[in-house]
């Protein structure tokens, strides 16, 4: 491991590094040396008052390599690394999530609803009202069963957007989970962090992508950005432990079916978002076109009766629809 405190920026490091001290705040500065951080690197600052403005943040960055900028008042830099940064849901907390329309926005509103010990609060986002509505009516009757304030609303719906932004913002959020590919959300969200909260940059946006952050807020209110790309094996036994348990549960999530004849269409619907849900291709049946399940009771009206509230994929609509459509020469 390489660290190095960096006072002169004209004698930048030959290579990447680590490790970046910065005493003092200067956005300037910050901007023209973190580029230097290697993957997985740390960006702390140590400064007792704000920065004029913002910072061009890579958040590709934060995203892909998981590089954080952490910080505080000082002076023992040593205390600054050893604040752990939170890195699940503040128990009782507020959290936003921004583009929630899809069907991995869908799977976070999911666990955060039906987790024990999970916030109070879950406000939605999404750019396209058709895509939240089905977010909404899927987990709304949860969240009122679990006590939870569920709010959700579209950015098309540009007034009312600002509005209830404003209302259910006004308190800021302990947690903000982004979505949505563009720089601007993440920033407009970023405006909306409590004291001691974090912003997960979760969707993929690509290395390069920059977004003016307040920097400040890191040192002065102990807030956090951080990022996430991929898996580990442990990450995906606890997705399997939620799953069997009933925490999560992925049959919400299936919008449509077909079979291997529909791939294509399948993928260019995925691609292209024409379902808030994910598609399931089955390959050893015979000929079915690419069908929404909510629209089964046209087709197969018996699979369409063994939907839970006419609309949610389950173990006896996937037997029927087996049963009626399995190829009986396929290998």
């Amino acid at each position: 491991m390489r660290v190095i405190s960096v006072e002169d920026p004209s004698n930048p490091p030959p290579e990447a590094v680590d490790d970046i001290i910065l005493l003092g705040a200067d956005a300037d500065l910050i901007e023209e040396i973190s580029p230097y951080l290697a993957s997985r690197g740390v960006f702390a600052i140590v400064a007792e008052h704000p920065m004029e403005r913002k910072v061009r943040v890579d958040i590709g960055r934060i995203h892909y390599d998981r590089i954080l900028y952490i910080g505080g008042t000082g002076p023992d830099i040593a205390e600054i690394y050893a604040t752990p940064v939170r890195s699940s849901l503040r128990p009782g907390g507020r959290v936003w999530f921004v583009g929630a329309g899809g069907p991995i926005g869908r799977m976070h509103v999911q666990y955060a609803i039906m987790r024990e010990e999970g916030p109070e609060t879950v406000f939605c986002t999404a750019l396209r009202s058709a895509r939240l509505r089905a977010v909404e009516s899927a987990y709304r009757l949860d969240a009122q069963r679990k006590g939870v304030e569920f709010v959700c609303v579209a950015r098309e719906e540009n007034e009312r957007y600002l509005e209830v932004l404003q209302t259910v913002g006004q308190a800021g959020f302990d947690d903000i989970i982004v979505l949505a590919p563009e720089a601007s959300a993440t920033e407009e969200a970023a405006q909306y962090l409590k004291p001691g909260a974090v912003l997960n940059v979760f969707t993929g946006v690509a290395r390069g992508t920059m977004a003016a952050l307040d920097l400040s807020a890191v040192y002065i209110k102990g807030v956090r950005y951080i990022g996430f790309s991929g898996s580990t094996l442990d990450d995906m036994r606890t997705t399997l432990e939620w799953i069997e348990s009933g925490l999560l549960s992925p049959n919400r999530l299936v919008t449509a079916v077909g079979s291997l004849s529909a791939a294509r269409e399948g993928l260019t619907a995925v691609a292209e978002s024409w379902f808030p849900g994910k598609v399931v291709i089955y390959p050893n049946i015979v000929d079915f076109p690419l069908t929404r399940v909510d629209e089964l009771n046209r087709v197969l009206p018996s699979v369409y009766a063994r939907l839970a509230d006419g609309r949610e994929w389950t173990k006896e609509a996937e037997d029927e629809f087996l049963r009626l459509l399995l190829d009986p020469v396929a290998p």
